[in-house]
């Protein structure tokens, strides 16, 4: 029998809870939105890019909202793939906001809304980009074999992801 994504989710989702005295989850979607939101924590926390009121500027805020849009979405399909309907936009938006929570709310929201709509616009870039192809699926695979193995050693993979698109972000912000 192959390894459950959902399998592996709830076991991240275990550990994550037992490391900060917290009760289990009580159902995958709370487990999806716990796991997501460690790992946006984590590779924030690695860039020194925390959204916290006063620290960081909507664009830089906005970057790490699309970056949580490039791991929930593969991440809500293999939960789809093993018979799990959740709405990516309902566990973007609850993860977001968990992300996001040293925002003021209505900021939050703003920057949430902003990043899944430039995700969107990346995503359909990439029909033309290969680039934004790449990118994608070197997300996936490094989101996807952090699920399964549970080796924090990925983290250090999707932080330099995310560090990656930093510097794209940037590098667009001074030529435009």
């Amino acid at each position: 029998m192959q390894p459950s994504f959902i399998i592996g989710v709830h076991a991240l989702a275990s550990q994550i809870c037992n490391e900060n005295g917290l009760p289990d989850p009580q159902d995958i979607e709370e487990a999806s939105v716990l796991v997501l939101t460690h790992i946006m924590t984590t590779v924030q926390g690695l860039s020194n890019h925390l959204p916290v009121e006063g620290r960081i500027d909507d664009g830089d805020a906005v970057i790490g909202a699309i970056f949580l849009c490039f791991i929930a979405t593969p991440f809500v399909l293999h939960l789809k793939q093993e018979g799990v309907d959740l709405s990516v936009n309902d566990v973007i938006s609850k993860s977001g906001l968990a992300v996001f929570q040293f925002l003021n709310s209505e900021r939050a929201t703003a920057v949430i809304v902003k990043g899944m709509e430039q995700y969107r616009s990346l995503i359909q870039a990439g029909v033309t980009m290969q680039n934004v192809v790449d990118y994608t699926n070197t997300v996936h695979n490094g989101l996807y074999g952090y699920i399964m193995s549970g080796d924090e050693k990925l983290l250090d993979v999707l932080h330099d992801l995310y560090t990656a698109l930093i510097d794209a972000k940037e590098e667009e912000r001074g030529n435009g």
